[in-house]
């Protein structure tokens, strides 16, 4: 049985140490200090990204490639992966690894998904956000998955707005709403990456801000169940 464990972010710096896996099993997973580059569109202009010569450093691990879901498909069916492959050929020319970070809800979900809104984004439980991440997910997967500088994937699709399993604020009062709910949206974005990352480090940002302290266990217990030693948690904090 693999263990997941808990990291500390600093500013722009994620340490990772390698989940341990059975022996049957090889996992690619991060370990050292990863570069987080920004996930706002300033990044498009060339401005705040990680450098070369800063990448280069010895002790620089690798690259958390971060990137907004609107970025990547700007229309149903159709996607552009221009920006991520751009980055991981950096990675390639440096021989850095990398790990894919998609931002999702308020400011990144892609404005022509149709269903229920809240907040300027889907709501978690919504069956169009569920079938159109799936979707994103599923099309990483068949570009990135068999890289092998490739060391994990963050799992996000219902988080708002960040990478972490932060809810919206008053979420809990939107029609639709259920600790279920929240803990099924969470499950399918789970099942979409074991499915699309067979051998890759799948990483879980945990929040206990209210609603979600009411079913990040049952989250993490299904993602456990479903990832085995592929699953690593994280808390993000200053």
């Amino acid at each position: 049985m693999g263990r997941t464990f808990v990291t500390a972010a600093a500013a722009a710096l994620f340490l990772f140490a390698p989940a341990l896996a059975d022996d049957a099993v090889k996992v690619r997973a991060p370990a050292g200090y990863f570069a987080l580059q920004p996930g706002d569109p300033v990044v498009l202009e060339g401005k705040r990204l990680v450098t070369d010569r800063q990448l280069a450093l010895p002790k620089v691990a690798g690259l958390t490639i971060r990137a907004r879901w609107a970025w990547l498909h700007p229309q149903g069916g159709k996607f552009d992966f221009s920006f991520i492959d751009s980055q991981v050929a950096r990675c390639r020319r440096l021989k850095k690894p990398y790990k894919l970070l998609v931002m999702t809800g308020r400011e990144s979900a892609p404005r022509w998904i149709s269903g229920e809104w809240y907040l300027e984004a889907p709501v978690p439980w919504s069956p169009q956000l569920a079938e159109q991440y799936g979707a994103l997910v599923a099309e990483l997967g068949k570009r990135y998955a068999s890289d092998p500088l490739l060391v994990g994937v963050h799992i996000t699709g219902p988080t708002f707005p960040s990478a972490e399993m932060h809810p919206a604020r008053g979420i809990a009062g939107v029609k639709g709403f259920s600790l279920k709910a929240m803990s099924s949206a969470w499950a399918a974005s789970i099942d979409d990456y074991a499915k699309a990352f067979p051998e890759t480090a799948c990483i879980l940002s945990i929040s206990v801000q209210p609603p979600a302290d009411r079913y990040l266990s049952e989250v993490v217990a299904y993602g456990r169940s479903k990832l085995g030693p592929r699953l690593t948690l994280e808390h993000n904090a200053l």
